[in-house]
């Protein structure tokens, strides 16, 4: 971000703009790349296919370049982050999954993936660069002291303001911002919060109060069942379930987090077009049938999001998200099954010739 900081704020804004219009544009080719070599479909439908998953993500990436938000440098980093590691190079794709972390807090969901996946390079290689950017960096700018007091500021102004914006003391900006009250938040807490407490703002009365601990609850029931069924798969180590485990856990983060605002959604951008090339007939009938119903509920939902702000509101883009994130476990638990029966009948066949 420094060297936009030299130049005047015409051309800084331009290059910023130039910069992740860029990036966006990558970020959708690396999708589109990863999805067609792990589930190839014919060369007269992969421009169709194509076509149709950027046009179902095209709205959120319109708004993080209508506002120039970071997100969309966010969103490219942690989908470099797979595609490196994918291609066998785990210290930069730590590199690109320390930066995620770094700009917005909830990519680390993504890190403890990756430890519990036992890709324990990538692992490393984030770590150190966590600390580099966090720690090493700053301090040589800012003095050990100064950094020191910058991290402290971050972390009760920032992390917490979004993680848990009525429970801390922080300044005012940050927790309006952050707010589960706020109409723009579109995550699970959030929209339970507005559903149920029917406020524009936070009162701590016994309704406020309810209605916080009812979205907290199902976050975190969401979280315990998102790491279950991919810890029922911890030992599978093909990529392509690689690949459906990073598109699950990308749902799971817009979902359990406190703050997801509408930009945030370009997270989107890998699931939908890997939920996309299944319309080709190349997966199992099952998950091909429920990444249909998924794409159509989610893109239902983003429809009427985009021109109803009712809609938009009380959460029917949620809902959308959370027909993909039923999609996405379904077909898993799919992958699972038949992993488990693979074996089975390995077993059974050497016991009957032994």
């Amino acid at each position: 971000m420094l060297p936009l900081l030299l130049v005047n704020e015409f051309w800084g804004s331009l290059l910023w703009y130039v910069l992740t219009l860029l990036v966006s544009v990558h970020a959708m080719w690396l999708c589109t790349q990863m999805a067609r070599k792990f589930w190839p479909v014919a060369p007269s439908q992969q421009f169709w296919l194509c076509s149709l998953a950027c046009l179902l993500v095209l709205s959120h990436f319109w708004n993080g370049l209508r506002w120039q938000n970071i997100s969309l440098v966010v969103t490219y980093l942690l989908i470099a982050s797979l595609w490196l590691y994918l291609h066998d190079r785990p210290y930069w794709a730590g590199l690109c999954l320390a930066g995620g972390v770094v700009l917005k807090l909830f990519p680390a969901l993504l890190v403890l993936y990756f430890v519990g996946k036992g890709r324990f390079r990538v692992v490393a290689s984030a770590a150190t660069w966590l600390v580099v950017m966090l720690v090493v960096i700053p301090s040589v700018v800012f003095g050990w002291k100064g950094n020191q007091a910058y991290l402290r500021q971050w972390w009760t102004e920032v992390c917490l303001s979004a993680s848990v914006p009525d429970a801390v003391a922080g300044r005012a900006v940050y927790k309006q911002a952050y707010s589960v009250a706020r109409t723009n938040n579109q995550s699970v807490q959030a929209v339970l919060y507005r559903l149920l407490s029917n406020k524009s703002h936070i009162d701590n009365s016994s309704t406020d109060r309810w209605a916080r601990l009812v979205g907290r609850a199902v976050a975190a029931v969401l979280l315990l069942v998102s790491a279950h069924a991919l810890w029922l798969g911890r030992s599978e180590t093909n990529r392509p379930r690689v690949v459906l485990e990073f598109c699950f856990v990308s749902l799971v983060m817009l979902l359990v987090s406190p703050v997801t605002l509408f930009h945030y959604f370009t997270l989107l951008a890998l699931p939908v077009t890997v939920a996309t090339m299944s319309l080709a007939g190349t997966m199992p009938s099952r998950q091909t049938r429920g990444y249909l119903i998924g794409l159509a509920a989610y893109g239902t939902a983003n429809l009427a999001a985009s021109v109803s702000t009712f809609c938009f509101t009380h959460g029917v883009l949620l809902i959308g998200v959370l027909a993909l994130w039923v999609s996405f476990f379904w077909a898993l638990a799919g992958r699972h099954d038949r992993q488990q029966g693979s074996v089975g009948t390995k077993e059974l066949l050497r016991l009957r010739w032994a």
